[in-house]
């Protein structure tokens, strides 16, 4: 998960899409892997994983403004 600059915007976009797309189905251990970047002693590595984060937790706000309208 080490990236930088422009990079970093493009990890976002990608990882946008993806979950989107494709999680849970396809890509079901992502929080977990994301946890274990956060954890880790690599500094260089929380910003991306931070990324990451961001984008799931913002498809999952989506999700449940969704059903909280249709409820």
């Amino acid at each position: 998960m080490f990236c930088m600059g422009f990079s970093r915007v493009q990890l976002g976009v990608c990882v946008s899409q993806i979950v989107k797309q494709d999680f849970p189905g396809k890509w079901p251990g992502v929080a977990e892997k994301v946890l274990m970047y956060l954890k880790s002693d690599r500094h260089d590595t929380w910003l991306g994983a931070l990324v990451c984060l961001h984008q799931l937790v913002k498809h999952f706000e989506c999700v449940l403004h969704v059903l909280m309208i249709t409820l």
